[in-house]
C-alpha cells in the first residue's frame, strides 16, 4: 500500500494553499487554508492532475458562484475542500475505496467542515440528485 506524501510545507494553487496538518504549521495558518493528514488515499495537491484540477476549480469559482459540486473519486477531499473554502456551500464527495473515504471524512474534520462535506463510500451508479459542478 502506497502513502501519498504531502509536501513538507504548504502548497499554493491559485487562491488554495494545502497544508500538512502538523502541529507545525499550524502557528502559520491563514484563512482559507485546507489542512490535510498524511494517508494512503490520492489527492494531496502535488500530483499534477490534483494541481490541474484546483486550478480549474479556483478559475471557475473566481467567475461563477456555485452552490453545491459532486467530487466524484474524492481520495483524500482535497478538492471537495477547496471548493468549500472558495465559496461552495454544499460538495457530496463519493468514492469506490473504503480507504479514501476515512481519509476524506478525518480531513473534513480536521478543516472543521463535517457539516458541509459529506463523504460517502459508493459507487458513482449509486448516487442521485443534480450538481451544478461535477469534479
Amino acid at each position: 500500500e502506497s502513502v501519498w506524501r504531502l509536501a513538507p510545507s504548504a502548497v499554493r494553487v491559485g487562491r488554495v494553499r494545502i497544508v500538512p496538518d502538523d502541529a507545525s504549521v499550524h502557528a502559520a495558518l491563514q484563512p482559507g487554508d485546507v489542512r490535510l493528514h498524511e494517508s494512503a488515499a490520492f489527492g494531496t495537491g502535488v500530483h499534477p492532475t490534483t494541481a490541474l484540477c484546483l486550478a480549474c476549480l479556483d478559475e471557475l469559482l473566481a467567475s461563477e458562484p456555485v452552490a453545491a459540486m459532486l467530487d466524484v473519486g474524492t481520495g483524500t477531499g482535497v478538492l471537495g475542500l477547496a471548493g468549500l473554502v472558495l465559496g461552495i456551500a454544499s460538495v457530496t464527495a463519493i468514492d469506490v475505496d473504503a480507504v479514501a473515504a476515512r481519509a476524506a471524512k478525518e480531513n473534513a474534520r480536521v478543516n472543521g467542515v463535517t457539516h458541509r462535506l459529506h463523504v460517502v463510500c459508493c459507487d458513482p451508479e449509486a448516487v442521485q440528485g443534480r450538481w451544478p459542478l461535477v469534479m
